[in-house]
């Protein structure tokens, strides 16, 4: 067992002794592991990143959290590629890993890996469009196509008995409603109002109905106005 671990520690003695070099005044230069950057940033929706290290002996990382990986973990001596990668982060908040580079004899050196939490995803804004505003119609009554267009669920509704839906609701997308307004037999012209809701929207269209016209039945002869333009009676004589 000594045997071994002897054979063991004068190997790594014998690895980081060709490992130190001189330059050219004659100094001992110390190895160590170089890399193109410390930190480095993973997007939120997941990804990977990479970096370039330079590491004269067989080495080992350690990614420093769960969440994250590296590939290679380990290797010999050499110019190596790393490669951080990691899934979205769904967590709602940042987070941050300290992975540590390490190689028997020299200093270890830590690269920190951060990733930004996904935002959370916003309602749309409720929305109701109608291809109208105002409807008009004869006296002698009629149908009017009116569409809606919404991202939410909508009610239709009308306080008036000669206004009728052929539909009182529907869900999110366009849907086509027909407008029905009654004869209107009444000599005024006369409005209403049909309301669209849905969510925290509201939105109406104005029907109009022009007047009817009178009855003639309804119309009284005596005090009337004659044919001559003169009012009162026409008398006859026997």
């Amino acid at each position: 067992m000594g045997f071994k671990k002897t054979t063991f520690l004068s190997g790594m003695l014998l690895a980081l002794f060709f490992a130190v070099s001189c330059d050219e005044n004659g100094t001992i230069q110390i190895p160590v592991i170089n890399i193109d950057t410390k930190t480095v940033t993973i997007p939120a929706e997941g990804g990977q990143v990479t970096v370039s290290a330079d590491i004269p002996l067989a080495w080992s990382v350690a990614p420093g959290a769960a969440w994250l990986n590296v590939n290679p973990s380990s290797g010999a001596a050499g110019a190596v590629t790393l490669v951080f990668s990691a899934e979205a982060n769904e967590t709602g908040e940042a987070r941050e890993a300290n992975s540590v580079i390490s190689a028997t004899g020299l200093s270890p050196v830590t690269i920190t890996v951060s990733q930004p939490a996904m935002e959370t995803p916003q309602p749309p804004t409720p929305s109701i469009e109608l291809s109208a505003e105002r409807m008009s119609v004869q006296a002698e009554g009629g149908e009017m196509s009116l569409t809606i267009t919404s991202n939410v669920a909508w009610k239709a509704q009308v306080d008036v008995d000669w206004i009728t839906l052929t539909q009182n609701s529907g869900e999110q997308g366009t849907s086509t409603i027909v407008v029905t307004a009654a004869e209107n037999k009444q000599t005024e012209p006369r409005t209403s109002t049909v309301i669209i809701s849905g969510d925290s929207v509201r939105k109406t269209v104005t029907v109009s109905q022009a007047a009817g016209k009178a009855d003639p039945d309804d119309i009284g002869v005596g005090g009337g106005v004659n044919d001559w333009g003169e009012g009162g009676s026409i008398g006859f004589e026997q």
